[in-house]
């Protein structure tokens, strides 16, 4: 995960189980299998995280999908990663629940199941076409907090415009990453999936399935 230490998930017991068992089969097409069954299962912790995320922090699993990262392993490498980024997601994607609370009254939004409101913000669409929170900020830019500004305090009578509009932003996706529930379930993931998708490999790359490509 950027910026936080890395988890790391082991899987060791089951490649020495089956290399024993199929220890005729090339070394080649042994780790092409391995490294075939680890992308696989990758690929299925992402779906439990995002799953994970999206009921802990109540946002869509779609929102949260998009800010995982697979790296695919090759047989030279063995490794597949999955790794979440820093950048914080908008508080929009907290869209349960989130609805303007009145004309200059800020905007509610569901976290984790708590209702809160954020003052002096408001929902709008931009020109690009991006719907966001937004709010009137001290220095422009993403909104972080203590420099919300009042529409009679903001205004610079002498230039006569208002402040940049900066998007209020929530956490950032690698934290929500790291909560121990979120790594548990791609533990169990990996633990319950990883064997029988090794297996599988292995029996294609042996010919025991009939018309597998090796």
């Amino acid at each position: 995960m950027a910026g936080l230490d890395p988890v790391r998930m082991n899987v060791m017991d089951a490649i020495k189980r089956l290399e024993k068992e199929y220890s005729g089969l090339a070394s080649s097409k042994f780790n092409a299998a391995v490294s075939t069954a680890l992308n696989k299962v990758a690929a299925q912790a992402k779906t439990a995280a995002a799953s994970k995320i999206s009921k802990a922090y109540k946002i869509k699993s779609g929102d949260a999908k998009k800010t995982l990262s697979l790296g695919n392993s090759t047989g030279k490498t063995l490794r597949a990663t999955l790794s979440s980024s820093n950048k914080r997601i908008p508080a929009l994607a907290f869209m349960s629940g989130s609805w303007s609370a009145g004309k200059g009254k800020g905007v509610y939004v569901n976290i984790k199941g708590q209702r809160k409101r954020i003052a002096d913000t408001f929902i709008t669409t931009m020109n690009n076409g991006h719907k966001g929170i937004f709010v009137r900020t001290q220095k422009g830019g993403a909104y972080a907090g203590g420099d919300l500004r009042r529409r009679h305090q903001r205004i610079e009578p002498w230039r006569k415009h208002d402040l940049a509009i900066g998007e209020v932003l929530s956490i950032s996706m690698a934290r929500a990453a790291v909560n121990p529930v979120v790594i548990q379930a791609m533990a169990d993931k990996t633990r319950e999936k990883f064997g029988d998708l090794l297996l599988h490999e292995l029996q294609r790359k042996s010919g025991q399935i009939a018309g597998a490509r090796t």
